[in-house]
């Protein structure tokens, strides 16, 4: 099962596609962010939705535990040894 989230800047204006596991699928760029003048800026939305995609990732990668030990009747919470 793969399940890929989206992370957002700037409004939307900046996109970045990730799988649960952190890995960049894709990232979208508005062409109103295309100004040279304005690099510094598209740097810094492209940071922030990396980091929004990679938060969202992460909170699609627990879930996926969660179910994962429910569904192996294990109590929420519990900590399998070398996954968490």
């Amino acid at each position: 099962l793969r399940r890929a989230g989206e992370g957002s800047a700037g409004g939307g204006l900046v996109k970045v596609r990730a799988t649960a596991k952190g890995r960049i699928l894709g990232v979208a760029i508005d062409d109103s962010l295309m100004v040279p003048d304005d690099k510094q800026i598209l740097e810094d939305l492209v940071a922030a939705a990396f980091n929004d995609a990679r938060d969202r990732a992460d909170r699609v990668s627990e879930q996926q535990m969660r179910e994962m030990q429910g569904s192996m009747g294990l109590p929420p919470g519990f900590n399998l040894p070398g996954l968490g």
